[in-house]
């Protein structure tokens, strides 16, 4: 082993490179969590708040460095290229890397590659192969490498840990697991809650996959039986104009925009019993668990955006509907919710639950445990 692995002796801590193709807002605190065992040196893009994302917001005091990273796509979006990654590897040589595995990203290839020739511990992170249903050859063999020249590779969830030993990937000793959440600062326990609300609640980027119109057409069907049935939808991106357009003949649909005030975000949240994502949703089941709203998404977990609705168990901390019947069985699970006020208390207090058991320890010191355990095995190794 390189001299990489020794702390730094000016201020005793190690150094991380820290690299993700944008800092989501929920990440941030995250980071802060994991720059008090690290001195972090961030490499990220910032996003286009049109596509829904937060901003660039680090708190510059908390990490070493923070450089903007702009990411080209090429081949018409097959391929693309983060820049400037190569350049602060070779310039700062960190103690350790800490990178988001995109197959498709030049500039990852090329890190994992620097890494292993110069013997720097690399730590990769990733959704794993829980949206594919079969894998051929080539595939196999990539995330295989992958695995094979990172340090470890840290899965989004347990399924995506899974998926990665059920396609038979090499090396599987080296994954492990943090299990993707976020910390809301402002939850709303169960006992706060009276479970007679009548608002549903999104949260989410609103593109095509987010199927908000689909919620949309059964809330107005079911405000026949139930007239006080709104909707509550924060969020931004492309499909937006749509909905303002929609928004001006039906005043039950509440539009916020983007908002990441995690306490504003809770107040509107009082006024509603469910939190639902009618398409292929991510983290905001995580979000809806924190303010005791009953998590709604479809069953069929590989095409979700994310691995995290497998963290809903339906009956038993939230409802599944079945994607290949959406209309009918989604309306079916907002009828028995509306009827049964009871259960609603019930999956409230299980999905808060779920939401402690996520977040306990929060996600940044679960990376920081992961990467200090693998510190120090290396540095064992050197004796």
């Amino acid at each position: 082993m390189s001299d990489n692995l020794e702390v730094n002796p000016l201020n005793h801590k190690p150094v991380l490179m820290l690299v993700q193709p944008i800092i989501a807002a929920y990440r941030v605190p995250e980071f802060e969590e994991m720059a008090k065992d690290w001195l972090i040196d961030v490499y990220a893009d910032i996003p286009d708040a049109k596509q829904g994302f937060g901003s660039l917001a680090l708190d510059k005091e908390k990490f070493r460095s923070i450089t903007a990273t702009p990411t080209y796509s090429l081949l018409n979006g097959k391929l693309n290229y983060q820049s400037g990654l190569l350049k602060g590897l070779l310039h700062k040589k960190p103690d350790a890397i800490f990178i988001t595995a995109n197959i498709r990203s030049i500039s990852y290839w090329l890190i994992l590659i620097a890494a292993f020739l110069y013997r720097i511990p690399l730590y990769s992170h990733g959704q794993g192969l829980y949206r594919k249903t079969s894998l051929n050859f080539f595939l196999r063999a990539m995330y295989s490498l992958i695995v094979g020249l990172s340090t470890a590779y840290i899965c989004y969830s347990e399924l995506s840990r899974q998926s990665m030993i059920k396609h038979r990937v090499a090396f599987s000793y080296k994954i492990k697991v943090a299990e993707n959440s976020l910390r809301n600062f402002y939850p709303i326990l169960p006992t706060n809650k009276n479970h007679e609300e009548m608002g549903v609640m999104f949260i989410g980027r609103l593109r095509h996959g987010s199927n908000i119109q689909l919620l949309i057409e059964v809330l107005d069907e079911l405000r026949g039986e139930y007239p006080n049935l709104s909707l509550h939808v924060l969020g931004n991106g492309t499909e937006y104009k749509k909905l303002e357009d929609k928004q001006q003949h039906n005043d039950w649909i509440k539009l916020y925009g983007s908002v990441y005030d995690q306490q504003k975000i809770a107040e509107i949240s009082k006024h509603c019993f469910v939190g639902c994502y009618p398409g292929d949703a991510g983290l905001s089941v995580v979000h809806y668990m924190s303010m005791s709203l009953v998590p709604i998404v479809h069953d069929s977990l590989h095409f979700h955006m994310g691995p995290e609705p497998s963290y809903v168990i339906n009956k038993q901390n939230g409802i599944c509907f079945q994607r290949n019947n959406a209309k009918e069985t989604l309306s079916i699970a907002l009828k028995y919710l509306l009827s049964n006020r009871s259960e609603v208390r019930r999956l409230s207090e299980a999905a808060f639950n779920s939401y402690i058991r996520l977040t306990e320890p929060p996600l940044g010191m679960r990376f920081s445990n992961i990467l200090k355990q693998q510190h120090s095995a290396l540095a064992r190794e050197q004796t």
